[in-house]
């Protein structure tokens, strides 16, 4: 009878068992969860980041983290197996609903691997089986955020409006509005950001989001240049309970935003205010930091100067000593005019602060924009360097043709020792290494600077001086001037090309283009200074573009930049239509029916032609013709010696040049008399009226090349070669045909389709 009483009151029991157990596996899974927010929200300060002195954060209160605590990712561990337990034994009993919403958060917060797409899921799968729940606002929230790390931008944002215009929960709103704040910002939206952070601000009921969203609200309309709002939010934001450090960056960016405002006395005044509370101490440096800069922005560059040299050597801080010598940079390379002070810069210093920065302060918000600065300004000293060093040496050779009996110290001491030396400020020995020491006065004084580029084209022309001192023959100081002028075109050139490619200061580099054309009208340059101004004008759509073009194009109708002057012009197919059509009969009768003698007129043909389009190939298979099928090796040699005249660069001069060498060592044709056996068939030149064999200096040769030909510069650098690579040009009557497009694209290869034929075709014809 007994035991059939306690069997009697364990059936009774056993649902009762069964619910408190589900319930209590939910119990620990829920106590496990809110033990992780605890500790998130505990740590939440020690991970907010940091401000530094080059940007306004966005999220310096934000309520969500980048990075969780381990001992905050065991309770979401142990929350996330005990919640799942509940749904998958129990998924039918009350606490099922919640479970599943709590997995889905608790997955979010651990974010492991695919831990954001598991609690994508289980956030989907409340979502579906719950539709009814009181929860279901707080659920899409939570999915919302989810999408958000997920780069679900668009999904993430259809959530966060549902939830903002349908929730009950004013918090829920609010944190809503501010994800679509964030969304805003990351779509560079300040306005529509400033609506949705101020809209929560109002709404947030909870300390954490009221905090997130009035600082949100200041940092958009920061950047939406209204300070006077911005200072606004702040304001409300000083009155809330605020840790020490809280409360400090609160004021530091009320500083700030005085500080864009123009109110630089009253940005220093509440910075000051910080300097000397010892609850402040590790804030110091930076309040002193932000001193240093509204000094300099209000025009008191010595004092900025010395506020600036005081963090560096009082606080040894190595972030903002590196942030300090960008702007001691900055002072002395182009400092703000002030009324009320005269202070001189000083480019070289602001060349060692920069090179500080670049090389041992990598780690400064300002490396960038300080090796950005050093390079252009290293650049400039090569450019402008070479400029004065080619004008000495055009100089000291024109004084000596002048003057046999001038010497050239004479000259360095009396005329230009002012200008040399203030090119030796930049030459000097390779870079030293810094003391450790933060003494800002030693650390600068021990940076050596050195151009090599400069160095190296010091020798050069150094080398070159000494040579012209020595010079007595006319006719050699005739030749050297002439390539002292045309490095000298050269120079203006290169910096002209600087200024359009790489700054993209258009009026600067038409500055040089012209002077080259004003000044350098007899130098091989000139090709590209009119070129180089005439894109300038098709950039600025001047009208008269197109006659600078042609202008070009008939001055240089075979130079190097032809072919865009046929681009531009549109010339390029009645050229080339006849030019193809032989062509491609001279390969039939050569390659196909082998009748040679007609290949060689057909060659021939291409070869007179005006174009010169195929005209290199043509004159290497006319060399081979002649070499291999015709049993003429004089006419053969006087191809290929033409060819290397007539494109020196090009890959078929590579492969004529060894056949020339061989024909000229065995009839024992000195190299300095080759420019005598040009077919001027083909390729003109004039040439001295002296017989062959007397044709025996170098000077003689230079001197026979007609300077408007095809022949490349001698050059070390080639000006202009941005010209070749891209220029960004389109036919007259494509321009004119798109001039009321919107958005147009003028950029165009340079290569027509009959050039990019010939390379195509450069191996067909082999030995």
């Amino acid at each position: 009878m007994f035991r059939k009483k306690i069997l009697i009151f364990t059936i009774l029991l056993s649902p009762y068992a069964s619910g408190c157990a589900f319930f209590n596996t939910f119990y620990h899974a829920r106590k496990s969860y809110n033990n992780a927010v605890d500790i998130i929200d505990h740590n939440k300060e020690k991970n907010q980041p940091q401000l530094s002195s080059a940007d306004v954060p966005v999220d310096r209160f934000s309520v969500e983290l980048k990075t969780i605590s381990p001992d905050a990712n065991q309770f979401l561990d142990v929350a996330i197996e005990k919640a799942n337990k509940v749904v998958v034994l129990y998924p039918k009993s009350g606490w099922a609903e919640d479970a599943t919403l709590l997995l889905g958060k608790a997955h979010y917060l651990r974010a492991y691997t695919n831990d954001l797409y598991d609690a994508k899921n289980r956030l989907e799968v409340f979502m579906a089986r719950y539709p009814e729940s009181k929860k279901l606002e707080e659920a899409k929230l939570w999915y919302g955020k989810t999408l958000w790390k997920l780069n679900l931008i668009d999904e993430a944002e259809e959530q966060f409006r549902q939830v903002s215009e349908f929730a009950e929960k004013s918090n829920l709103k609010a944190e809503s509005l501010i994800f679509l704040g964030d969304i805003a910002v990351n779509d560079e939206d300040y306005i529509a950001a400033c609506k949705y952070y101020a809209a929560a601000s109002d709404m947030a009921k909870v300390k954490g989001v009221r905090k997130s969203a009035l600082y949100k609200a200041f940092y958009a309309y920061f950047h939406t240049g209204n300070f006077k709002l911005a200072a606004g939010y702040l304001n409300v934001l000083t009155r809330m309970d605020l840790e020490v450090s809280e409360k400090f960056d609160v004021f530091f960016m009320m500083a700030r935003t005085l500080k864009m405002a123009g109110q630089y006395d009253e940005a220093i005044r509440v910075l000051n205010g910080f300097i000397g509370n010892l609850r402040y101490k590790n804030y110091f440096v930076k309040a002193e930091f932000e001193i240093a800069d509204a000094l300099r922005l209000a025009g008191k560059n010595s004092e900025a100067v010395e506020q600036f040299n005081y963090v560096i050597d009082t606080y040894k801080n190595p972030n903002f000593t590196g942030d300090s010598y960008y702007f001691l940079g900055i002072i002395n390379d182009k400092p703000i005019v002030s009324q009320t002070e005269s202070f001189v810069s000083d480019a070289e210093l602001a060349r060692k602060y920069y090179y500080l920065v670049k090389t041992k302060y990598t780690n400064s918000p300002f490396f960038s924009k300080a090796s950005e600065r050093f390079d252009y300004l290293a650049k400039m000293d090569m450019l402008k360097g070479s400029i004065r060093w080619d004008e000495t040496l055009l100089h000291v050779i024109d004084r000596r043709i002048q003057d046999s009996a001038f010497v050239m110290d004479s000259y360095f001491l009396a005329e230009d020792t002012a200008s040399l030396a203030d090119l030796d400020m930049n030459v000097g020995s390779e870079p030293v290494k810094t003391k450790a020491s933060v003494d800002s006065k030693n650390e600068v004084l021990n940076v050596l600077l050195s151009n090599t580029e400069l160095d190296e084209k010091i020798q050069q022309v150094q080398v070159e001086l000494l040579d012209v001192g020595q010079t007595t023959n006319p006719d050699t100081l005739a030749g050297k001037r002439s390539i002292a002028f045309d490095a000298l075109a050269s120079d203006h050139i290169l910096l002209a090309d600087y200024f359009y490619f790489n700054l993209s200061e258009y009026d600067s580099a038409d500055f040089y283009y012209q002077y080259v054309i004003d000044h350098f009208k007899e130098s091989s340059m000139l090709e590209f200074a009119l070129y180089g101004h005439a894109r300038i004008q098709h950039k600025k759509n001047n009208p008269n573009y197109l006659s600078l073009y042609e202008f070009a194009y008939n001055k240089f109708p075979n130079g190097k930049l032809a072919d865009i002057g046929r681009k531009v012009l549109s010339l390029e197919e009645n050229v080339t239509d006849s030019i193809q059509v032989y062509f491609k009969q001279a390969e039939d009768q050569f390659l196909r029916k082998q009748n040679y003698t007609e290949a060689l007129q057909s060659y021939t043909k291409i070869a007179l032609s005006g174009s010169t389009v195929h005209k290199l190939q043509a004159l290497y298979a006319m060399g081979i013709l002649y070499e291999k099928h015709l049993n003429n090796s004089f006419e053969a040699f006087r191809t290929f010696n033409t060819l290397i005249f007539a494109g020196p660069n090009s890959d078929f001069a590579k492969k004529a040049k060894p056949k020339v060498d061989a024909y000229a060592k065995e009839n024992k044709i000195t190299q300095d008399s080759l420019a005598f056996w040009v077919n001027s068939d083909f390729f003109k030149i004039t040439i001295p009226k002296v017989k062959p064999d007397t044709m025996n200096s170098k000077a003689d040769a230079v001197t026979a090349i007609q300077k408007d030909s095809l022949i490349d510069s001698t050059l070390s650098r080639i000006p202009g070669e941005n010209l070749l690579r891209d220029e960004e040009v389109m036919p007259a009557d494509t321009v004119r045909a798109n001039k009321n497009k919107k958005n147009r694209n003028i950029k165009s290869p340079i290569k027509s389709d009959e050039a990019i034929r010939e390379k195509e075709n450069d191996n067909i014809i082999e030995e």
